[in-house]
C-alpha cells in the first residue's frame, strides 16, 4: 500500500524481514540531483515496515518487485528526474 502527501510518499511493506539492521539507517541525498531529500525505513509493527521518502518536489515513483537469485525479494522504488 502507498500513501501520498505535500512533500512525502510512503510505501507500507507487510509481512517482510529487514535483512540487515543498517538499513534502517536514513539514506540522506539531499545534495544529489534527485526529488528525494530523505529516505528512511521504519518498523511499523512486528513484521510491517514502512518506507518513507521525503520529497523537494511533487513526485509520483514507480514501485516495482523481483526475486533475485539470491531468493531474496528486491523492492525498488524509482522516481521521475
Amino acid at each position: 500500500a502507498t500513501k501520498q502527501s505535500a512533500g512525502r510518499f510512503e510505501l507500507m511493506l507487510y509481512g517482510i524481514q529487514v535483512h540487515l539492521k543498517t538499513n534502517y539507517l536514513p539514506l540522506e541525498t539531499q545534495f544529489f540531483d534527485t526529488p528525494v531529500t530523505r529516505a528512511t525505513v521504519q518498523r511499523s509493527d512486528k513484521k510491517n515496515d514502512t518506507m518513507s521518502f521525503e520529497l523537494r518536489e511533487d513526485a509520483t515513483p514507480t514501485v516495482t518487485q523481483k526475486k533475485g537469485k539470491d531468493g531474496f525479494n528486491y523492492v525498488f522504488v524509482t522516481f521521475p528526474k
